[in-house]
């Protein structure tokens, strides 16, 4: 069967692909009887699905940046970072998310939660102040779906961080205010997720010099 992604097409096995995807082998059953050949057709980045289709073979898919994956930071009203890591680890996590969307698209369960754990590996590594912030808004404005996976995934990953249970990586006081501020979604669920908390959301938009109050974040 071959699957076409925008230009590109990946010629693939019906008994690999088929077999994981409940979608794509009822795309396929579908189009065999029309055309009388299996082309099916998948709305994302080439190299998104090719990580897909990597993963469908091997159970795991490399990053890497070819077939001109944007290297841009997707959100809009963003710049790209001006460090060389901080903007692979942005572009990284952008691929993996992209995946996700894909996998959870595709029904794929295993790759969805794999895509998952290859975005906490990055988030523990990344710069907390740079690329957490940037991550935050394309997530929020990638998934609609509330209380997904990854919007859990930001929310445990600040709430160590924060508590001192994760690295900090140049962990910026500032947060979460300056972040609230621009994510009220976000905001919600921080706070829905922290149920131990005994300061009120209103208390951390008050803050006038953006620092959390020690006490609030330990029970």
């Amino acid at each position: 069967m071959t699957v076409a992604c925008r230009e590109v097409g990946f010629r693939c096995h019906k008994a690999i692909v088929c077999a994981q995807s409940k979608v794509i082998r009822d795309c396929c059953q579908e189009a065999s009887v029309r055309e009388h050949t299996c082309v099916v057709k998948v709305k994302c980045h080439p190299l998104v699905f090719r990580c897909a289709l990597e993963y469908l073979y091997t159970c795991d898919y490399e990053f890497h940046l070819n077939w001109d994956f944007p290297t841009r930071f997707l959100a809009e009203g963003q710049t790209v970072p001006v460090d060389t890591v901080d903007r692979l680890d942005c572009c990284e996590l952008s691929l993996h998310l992209q995946v996700h969307v894909l996998a959870n698209c595709l029904r794929i369960l295993a790759l969805k939660y794999f895509s998952a754990y290859k975005i906490v590996c990055v988030l523990q590594r990344a710069s907390f102040p740079t690329v957490f912030p940037r991550f935050v808004r394309e997530v929020y404005k990638t998934i609609p779906k509330e209380n997904g996976i990854v919007k859990r995934l930001l929310i445990d990953h600040a709430d160590k961080v924060i508590c001192g249970r994760r690295s900090r990586n140049h962990y910026d006081g500032r947060f979460p205010k300056y972040l609230f501020n621009e994510v009220e979604e976000f905001a919600r669920d921080f706070m829905a997720g922290r149920t131990h908390l005994t300061t009120p959301l209103d208390d951390y938009m008050g803050l006038s010099d953006g620092r959390i109050p020690t006490k609030s974040w330990y029970c």
